[in-house]
């Protein structure tokens, strides 16, 4: 018999009075075509953390069904992801001694 990580962590945020649970994991794929994507034992979980008033947010990553999604199946977790953009728009910024320095920024001033 296998030792459940996710109840264990989860259980135990709850217990040590965590308040948010940021975590880096989760799908990597549609778990199959069933209306039921959620119900595995790491979202029910998580679900009983945010049940015991933990916010669990997860970077849910940009491998989704389709081009420019993701994969969330817990409507009960805060979900993050990032976005690429085909934009660019290089920046720089000098400081007080003059050193300068290049960055890209979010508009074009």
């Amino acid at each position: 018999m296998g030792i459940d990580f996710s109840s264990c962590f989860a259980k135990q945020a709850v217990a040590d009075g965590v308040d948010i649970l940021s975590l880096s994991l989760g799908p990597n794929t549609p778990s199959g075509y069933s209306n039921v994507t959620f119900l595995n034992v790491f979202d029910v979980a998580l679900l009983s953390a945010v049940k015991s008033d933990v916010l669990v947010v997860q970077a849910v990553g940009n491998s989704g069904p389709n081009p420019k999604t993701v994969l969330s199946f817990s409507p009960w977790i805060l979900s993050v992801a990032a976005g690429v953009d085909d934009r660019s728009y290089p920046h720089y910024v000098t400081l007080a001694n003059n050193m300068s320095f290049s960055g890209m920024g979010l508009a074009r001033k």
